[in-house]
């Protein structure tokens, strides 16, 4: 997969709810996510977006930049989000594709036909992608 961002800091909303951001409940390393409401400008709600060169991104908060993004039972029916600190992992490596007017679609390494989205109760899940506006991001470079 070719790259399509650059490397820089990023508030990410949810193009179904684009008044919301995707931030970390605190600044320790293992945490959960979750879409919170307003400006968006705290550390636990930017997100450094790095590229690892192979087709993949690493998502770290700002608050705790030594951790990462982390998906876990990617192949279940609903899959789960939080972050622990970075090792490196598979789990922790995000593909992302471009679906244009500044919106994408961010899936799992390690189930590459999946995404990250947020459900009807606005949890923030990994499912199967049939191209609804809550499976796909807005990322704005901060």
């Amino acid at each position: 997969m070719a790259r399509v961002l650059v490397d820089g800091v990023y508030r990410l909303s949810p193009q179904s709810q684009p008044n919301k951001c995707l931030g970390t409940s605190n600044s320790s390393t293992n945490t959960t996510v979750q879409l919170y409401s307003g400006s968006c400008n705290e550390a636990n709600q930017q997100w450094n977006v790095t590229w690892l060169g192979d087709g993949t991104y690493r998502f770290s908060p700002q608050s705790a930049n030594n951790s990462a993004l982390d998906g876990y039972d990617t192949r279940a029916a609903v899959g789960g989000v939080g972050t622990n600190k970075w090792i490196g992992d598979f789990n922790q490596e995000w593909t992302i594709g471009s679906q244009g007017n500044n919106t994408y679609r961010i899936g799992p390494r390690t189930a590459w036909w999946r995404v990250l989205a947020v459900d009807e109760t606005s949890h923030v899940v990994i499912t199967d992608h049939p191209k609804d506006d809550s499976q796909q991001w807005i990322l704005t470079n901060i």
